[in-house]
């Protein structure tokens, strides 16, 4: 049976393209197979790259891009790869703002650069794959979706840049007519791969500026990748936040693929710990621990499958059906002791990390309590009032318990359950963690006897 070929079609979002590079990469690694790529903006210059097979290039210019990169901007008023304007830098800014003037935008020369040194339009069309970018048309007031065939010889690059001329960009001109980003009109063109007859769509939707149509998916077999994670902004050129976006655009497609578990985080599947872990919820010591946990009358101890309900009513609503419990457990524990998030991790890694996690945050909760009563009485006042905690919700309930007046700390539990519905869950995992990987250990000693 011939494998199913996929039409993608990648969104603007300027710098948090970056995002694509890493769906690419996973979607390799899959072993998906892509028949046709369209984009808009940022999302048509990495489709030139799949579209050319330039896979090195891409993540090598992905791995150290800069402002610079994109626009002519004086030196001075770089500092690593990030715009900077202070007093002492005014002579460079006045002739960055007479440029601007000059060219009524930005200055893109330095990305039409980059896409001339490595985008090789008689490649991409020799290569086959199809191809085609959006855009808006300022001259006469109307989008523009373009396939390679009807781009004039020579001028893919200039497509290429009429699709990223954001708005305040200075605005390329093809054929006389000026265009601007198609993001203006349609920041996912969808459409694109409709109008060509595909069916088998993959969306990469990173989040950015402009107008985000309703995709109309009747009839299509459509695979829709999001950012999990908001982080960053569309210019945001900061070293970190550029790998932790990339590597979010490859954790967000293995899950979304089926490859990895977890309603936050990126967690490893293991079918013979996720069956013991479902076999350690039956033992009376757990069963115990979360009926004590739970609220008067949430779970009636004497009711039918009494131990299924109290283990589903400790959850989050929206995932109480999951059958993986050990993964969403972990998760919630995870969640509310702020362990990192943009992380692909085995089940040992993140118990391991919880149990230091959770000392960390218990350490701080000594530093407060040392503070005093009265001082932390007040921040909490303040933070509830502008409904902003601003430590890990596993402080508050550590805190709670012994340093709130009653009314106080009602009024927390119930601003925390509401914003972390994941803190119950997430407690009771962490009084059971030690208990569970003990049983993991005797469970595997018992099979080395045998």
């Amino acid at each position: 049976m011939a494998k199913d070929k996929y039409c993608l079609v990648l969104s603007g979002g300027g710098v948090k393209g970056v995002y694509h590079i890493g769906v690419w990469t996973a979607l390799r690694e899959l072993g998906v197979e892509i028949e046709a790529v369209v984009g808009n903006s940022v999302g048509a210059v990495i489709a030139a790259f799949i579209a050319q097979g330039a896979y090195g290039a891409l993540e090598d210019i992905g791995s150290r891009i800069g402002l610079d990169y994109v626009l002519n901007i004086p030196k001075e008023l770089i500092e690593k790869g990030e715009l900077r304007i202070d007093p002492s830098k005014w002579d460079a800014f006045r002739k960055f703002y007479g440029t601007f003037s000059l060219k009524k935008g930005l200055d893109t020369s330095p990305l039409r650069r980059l896409l001339e040194t490595h985008i090789d339009e008689e490649k991409i069309r020799l290569r086959g794959l199809d191809f085609g970018v959006a855009t808006y048309n300022i001259s006469d007031m109307e989008p523009r979706e373009v396939f390679l065939e009807e781009m004039e010889t020579g001028e893919l690059i200039s497509y290429l840049m009429a699709s990223s001329a954001f708005p305040g960009f200075e605005s390329p001109k093809i054929t006389g007519k000026k265009y601007i980003d198609g993001g203006v009109f349609d920041n996912i063109p969808f459409s694109m791969a409709r109008s060509r007859g595909y069916n088998n769509i993959i969306i990469v939707d990173i989040s950015g500026a402009g107008i985000n149509r309703k995709p109309n998916i009747i009839g299509t077999r459509t695979v829709y990748i999001k950012n999990s994670i908001n982080m960053g902004g569309i210019l945001d050129f900061d070293g970190k936040f550029m790998a932790d976006y990339t590597l979010l655009g490859y954790l967000d497609t293995l899950k979304v693929f089926g490859k990895l578990r977890g309603m936050n985080y990126f967690i490893e599947p293991d079918e013979a710990m996720e069956k013991s872990f479902a076999e350690f919820l039956e033992t009376d010591r757990v069963k115990t621990a979360l009926f004590n946990r739970l609220p008067a009358g949430r779970a009636g101890k004497s009711e039918p499958g009494s131990m299924a309900n109290a283990v589903r009513r400790i959850l989050p609503k929206k995932r109480r059906h999951d059958p993986c419990r050990l993964a969403l457990f972990a998760d919630c524990a995870a969640m509310i002791l702020a362990v990192d998030r943009v992380k692909q991790w085995s089940y040992p890694d993140l118990f391991d990390t919880l149990v230091s996690r959770e000392s960390d945050v218990r350490t701080e909760a000594g530093q407060i309590e040392r503070g005093g009563r009265k001082a932390f009485v007040s921040q909490i006042r303040k933070e509830l009032k502008k409904q902003r905690l601003l430590r890990t919700p596993y402080i508050y309930h550590l805190m709670g318990d012994h340093f709130l007046p009653d009314r106080l700390k009602a009024n927390l539990e119930r601003y925390i359950i509401a914003h972390h519905p994941e803190l119950m869950s997430g407690i009771f995992f962490l009084e059971i963690l030690e208990a569970f990987r003990a049983h993991l250990k005797q469970k595997a000693n018992n099979i080395k006897k045998v």
